[in-house]
């Protein structure tokens, strides 16, 4: 079953049948994984997807009323339409809409499945500062249960202020310290705490981050993914 890929819109040397079954067959892949409770890396690519197949929509819309141009090539990684001067040919846009027209609906379908399934576990996660919670907040630690394996995982995390030039965004690296067993995890958030304290010294005072669920989703395709969302959130809600 074929990954959907950005190609099998623009492919020249396909018949439109032929692109629409593995569009059909690439969206029943990521609908069998939200199925199975697994969400990532699917959800943020189909979505990343969605706003792609909009934007060159609209792109082609005003081509078509500009100064006739013929389409040269379609560059797919900064999402621009490549074209020279010469006279518009019809042919060679108008498949392309119709097809991205088609597609649209059935894309934003199961995109709508899996947000569902993520507004689910969110509203199953909650999380809660450990301890005081410091001035500084751009880097601490924070728990997340994995049900699945009844272990707990600790992660650092880094947060970061990124500047281009449309906007300023913060950025989340989080790094993956150790799993502890099932007797920890049953173990209240500040002792968690103070153990791992006890063996790290490179942050003094840090913040610190309990996740609690009673899920037993894919952990690494749903579980953390959702959790290091929450995470960026109470984040920017706290300063």
């Amino acid at each position: 079953m074929a990954k959907l890929t950005l190609e099998m819109f623009t492919s020249i040397d396909e018949d439109p049948e032929a692109k629409q079954y593995r569009i059909l067959d690439g969206l029943q892949k990521s609908r069998r994984r939200f199925q199975g409770n697994r969400l990532y890396p699917e959800l943020a690519e189909l979505i990343n997807m969605h706003r792609t197949l909009i934007e060159l929509q609209d792109k082609l819309n005003n081509l078509k009323e500009e100064f006739p141009k013929e389409i040269k090539d379609i560059d797919l990684e900064n999402k621009e339409i490549i074209y020279e001067p010469l006279e518009l040919k019809e042919d060679q846009i108008q498949p392309l809409l119709d097809l991205i027209e088609w597609a649209e609906p059935r894309i934003r379908e199961v995109i709508d499945e899996g947000v569902a399934i993520y507004e689910f576990v969110n509203e199953r996660m909650e999380v809660e500062s450990v301890g005081i919670v410091p001035s500084y907040l751009d880097e601490g630690y924070f728990f997340v249960p994995d049900n699945t394996r009844r272990e707990l995982k600790l992660y650092l995390y880094e947060r970061s202020l990124f500047t281009s030039v449309e906007q300023r965004y913060r950025a989340l690296k989080t790094s993956f310290l150790k799993s502890v067993s099932s007797s920890l995890l049953e173990m209240e958030p500040g002792s968690v705490k103070l153990k791992l304290l006890d063996q790290r010294s490179d942050l003094p005072n840090p913040a610190t981050y309990a996740f609690k669920t009673d899920l037993e989703f894919p952990f690494e395709e749903t579980i953390f993914p959702v959790a290091k969302r929450k995470l960026m959130q109470q984040l920017n809600k706290a300063g």
